[in-house]
């Protein structure tokens, strides 16, 4: 069965030709812990297929989502469809806002939890 070679981003092909040369030069001078670190870092940008950036870019997009269909999430949403109903003197809209925005609030998951973390 013939082993099928990962195609890297052009990103991630970049970053680690700067990393091996970084390596290189760190073990030529005798620096192997930090050479072993680089190495790691090397490892890890081709095992996700990506850079330190974009993994976290990543995380950052995944909690927004999850946040996005939070209850706290709603609520504002729906505040802010609310101001904008005012605003506009758009009256007969209110209430419709309001049970659209009670209904999305009792579907939602509760996401974040307030509570303070003990110390």
């Amino acid at each position: 069965m013939p082993v099928t070679k990962k195609v890297l981003k052009k990103s991630v092909t970049r970053k680690n030709k700067k990393l091996t040369k970084r390596i290189n030069k760190a073990t030529a001078k005798g620096k192997t812990k930090r050479a072993s670190k680089l190495a790691k870092r090397k490892l890890t940008n081709v095992l996700t297929n990506s850079t330190r950036a974009g993994r976290t870019v990543k995380k950052v997009v995944a909690t927004g989502k999850k946040l996005a269909n939070s209850k706290t999430a709603k609520v504002v949403g729906g505040a802010i469809r609310l101001a904008k109903n005012i605003k506009n003197l758009n009256y007969k809209e209110i209430p419709k806002t309001i049970s659209k925005t009670i209904k999305d609030v009792k579907k939602a998951k509760k996401v974040i939890s307030y509570r303070k973390k003990k110390k």
